[in-house]
């Protein structure tokens, strides 16, 4: 009864018109939920069965059958102090995969700080059959929670070039946001230098290169609350997460861990020669997080070509709907010329 109850209620949450059920044993961030709705189907059953759902098995994005055997040992066992059910499908690297067997060239996607693979979990079905999608998770987050977060970015990049190696067998392109933008910078000049391997485009959005440390100075020059506030405000953090304590603190808990990978790439980073590769620099047309002047000196880190474009919103701007459908036809008009000439 409790299955059936759940999966009843996530059909109603997701607004799914649908008279088949739902795979029981997928997390419930593959059926389509977002950080949002998953919310919001934490608080209609805590709510409707007067349970407690732990912050740290929700960010993980169980299954319907992990939620159903949480809730069972509450109903069953009210006043237990048992450890609370933790989600227990491991998670990898590539996550939200929808493999495209016939594409032609594969998009790896970097998430930014405080985020995870999910923002990418839309993008396999909105661009062509020819491009194939690979978002790729940290360690730390979602099905990773309980792994331990990297705070050494050289580790990051060497462990990420020896994972991903098996699928650079075609074309492929790195997409980074944030802290995934220089993930995906740092990780083209290592695969460039030590594997003779260069991504076809190299998407970077919502940074300046990395030898302009402004943002990290002023992060630091913050007091603690300060710092975590202007984190969650540039980052645009649902209400109903950050007024949540359970799932703020847990979030909290990745923000630190992603601020110290990147102090560590900024305090290690060393000049190195222009990539050979072109790069594509996305940003809000509101981020002032950076400027045109700033984002102009990308052209300085490539022996190819540098387009820019600002696209509306903060900088988080890929979260709106339009400005997202306007970034993914950007980045099909940078692949598809490469794909149909090949």
């Amino acid at each position: 009864m409790v299955v059936e109850y759940l999966q009843k209620l996530a059909i109603k949450v997701l607004q799914l018109n649908t008279s088949e059920g739902l795979d029981l044993n997928e997390s419930v961030l593959e059926l389509g939920f977002d950080s949002l709705s998953v919310v919001e189907l934490r608080s209609k059953i805590e709510k409707q069965l007067a349970v407690t759902i732990p912050a740290s098995l929700i960010l993980q994005g169980p299954s319907i059958m992990e939620l159903a055997e949480a809730l069972v040992e509450q109903l069953t066992d009210s006043g237990s102090d048992q450890t609370p059910v933790e989600a227990k499908k491991e998670g990898g690297w590539i996550a939200y995969h929808k493999p495209k067997p016939n594409a032609s060239t594969r998009l790896f996607c970097f998430h930014p700080w405080g985020a995870s693979a999910s923002i990418y979990q839309q993008w396999s079905d909105a661009l062509p059959p020819e491009i194939e999608v690979l978002p790729i998770q940290l360690p730390g987050r979602q099905r990773r929670l309980q792994e331990q977060p990297f705070t050494d970015f050289a580790s990051l990049i060497e462990v990420l070039a020896d994972v991903l190696s098996p699928y650079l067998d075609k074309p492929f392109a790195f997409f980074g946001h944030s802290m995934g933008a220089f993930i995906a910078f740092e990780l083209a000049y290592f695969l460039e230098e030590k594997h003779n391997l260069k991504p076809m485009q190299l998407f970077l959005s919502g940074v300046v290169p990395p030898s302009d440390n402004t943002l990290l100075e002023k992060i630091e020059s913050l007091s603690e609350a300060e710092r975590l506030n202007y984190l969650l405000e540039i980052s645009e953090i649902p209400k109903t997460i950050s007024e949540d304590p359970s799932l703020f603190n847990e979030l909290m808990n990745i923000f630190k861990a992603d601020f110290q990978l990147l102090k560590s790439y900024y305090y290690h980073y060393v000049e190195k020669k222009p990539l050979n590769c072109p790069i594509s620099s996305f940003s809000g047309v509101d981020d002032n997080t950076l400027s045109d002047r700033q984002l102009s000196h990308w052209s300085e880190y490539t022996n190819s070509n540098l387009k820019i474009d600002r696209i509306p919103g903060k900088h988080m701007f890929m979260f709106l709907k339009d400005s997202q459908k306007l970034l993914l036809e950007l980045i099909s008009q940078e692949l598809l010329p490469e794909l149909i000439t090949q």
